[in-house]
């Protein structure tokens, strides 16, 4: 569109993308770039965290069901839950002993130290479980088990190794969930006088995973992790507010309250910013229109050079320059220059940082904050230098 299309005639308009004011992105992108940042990613983000809260939830209450002290025993798969009875002359049922070697290093808040898991050993043995209804049931899990303990248990093997441990120790109160089934027992009801074992109820592990013995209410681990999303839902249902007010707020009542005047150009201006390597020129159009009220209300945007340019020097001086303006007609110095709303660079910058910081954030505290049995290698970092006072998990 050339100048003298725009300019000099009352019923012209302005080329909305010749017009976007600078340090602003085009419309196209501005509608694009506030539907992600500030739905699209937000609403995706919300709606995985409720969806895990529901579904963390659910398995908690799959986990409760699964245990009725009143039920008898059945073959199949089952979960039994009793007192942990071990073998004799055993001090445990499971063990499991991950060795760790320690390092610290220097920040600015000061020292801090490191313990990295570099190997693991898992001891396990037959066991029994005495549940409420007084039965009995021999417990046979295998290397691979999967134990819900607290790792809490810790031996100094020198000045920057250490060994830390959950064991399931007699007397604890276990949840085991295998495949029930009749079998030998050495400590069952014999099955002839001249028996050395008997049969009795035995737990073996699932086929295609391991056995999981839990120390703790079966249901609490998936409590921990509902309670655990539900707290991001809340951090993301709130970023959406303030996103969507704070940083897109001025685009969103542009975009929906702002009407379109046209706006007499009354005068231009230029100035200069300066950063320690580079000199920024800025370029300013001012013009003026009158309301609905019959009140002349005086508008200034930024402009591109080129426009800057066009704007300053007319085609013809004896004609008046229109420019088109957005204007929120209840907060007039809200207002942009153009026939379409646009996003300023530090608006997206904002919503982009923001955006970003809580999918990492998410992702990273979904990782870390895990049960030490939920994840491959143990870490355990804190404040302070290496020391016996710091061998604490």
């Amino acid at each position: 569109m050339t100048s003298d299309a725009w300019m000099g005639d009352t019923d012209a308009r302005m080329d909305t993308d010749f017009l976007t004011a600078s340090g602003q992105a085009s419309a196209t992108a501005s509608s694009l770039l506030a539907f992600v940042l500030g739905g699209l990613v937000l609403g995706v983000l919300l709606t995985l965290a409720i969806t895990l809260v529901f579904w963390h939830r659910q398995r908690a209450a799959i986990a409760r069901e699964s245990i009725h002290p009143s039920a008898r025993l059945a073959p199949g798969n089952a979960v039994v839950q009793g007192k942990v009875e071990v073998q004799e002359g055993a001090d445990y049922a499971v063990r499991i002993q991950i060795a760790q070697q320690g390092s610290e290093y220097k920040t600015k808040q000061g020292m801090r130290h490191r313990w990295v898991e570099d190997g693991r050993e898992v001891d396990v043995l037959p066991f029994y479980v005495l549940t409420r209804a007084g039965e009995r049931v021999r417990v046979e899990p295998r290397k691979d088990v999967f134990l819900v303990d607290m790792l809490d248990q810790v031996k100094a093997v020198g000045n920057d190794r250490r060994v830390v441990s959950a064991v399931l120790s007699p007397g604890e109160t276990v949840a085991a969930h295998g495949i029930l089934s009749r079998g030998l027992d050495p400590h069952g009801e014999p099955m002839s006088y001249r028996s050395t074992s008997g049969m009795g109820w035995v737990l073996h592990p699932p086929r295609a995973e391991p056995m999981l013995l839990s120390a703790e209410p079966l249901e609490d681990r998936y409590l921990r992790r509902a309670a655990f999303h539900r707290s991001w839902a809340l951090g993301f249902a709130a970023a959406l507010v303030v996103v969507n007010t704070l940083v897109l707020g001025n685009y969103h009542l542009a975009s929906v309250f702002a009407d379109v005047v046209q706006a007499t150009v009354e005068g231009t201006r230029t100035w200069k910013t300066r950063s320690k390597n580079t000199t920024t020129t800025h370029f300013a159009v001012t013009a003026r229109y009158q309301d609905s009220d019959g009140v002349a209300r005086t508008l200034e945007d930024e402009v591109s050079a080129v426009a800057f340019v066009q704007l300053k020097a007319p085609i013809d001086p004896d004609k008046p320059v229109l420019v088109p303006f957005r204007v929120v007609s209840f907060w007039p110095s809200l207002h942009q220059i153009g026939t379409r709303p646009t996003l300023s660079s530090t608006a997206i910058i904002l919503a982009l940082l923001l955006d970003t910081s809580l999918i990492v954030g998410y992702l990273i505290t979904a990782r870390t904050s895990l049960p030490w049995y939920e994840k491959r290698r143990v870490v355990h970092s804190g404040a302070g230098s290496l020391s016996v006072d710091t061998l604490q998990c």
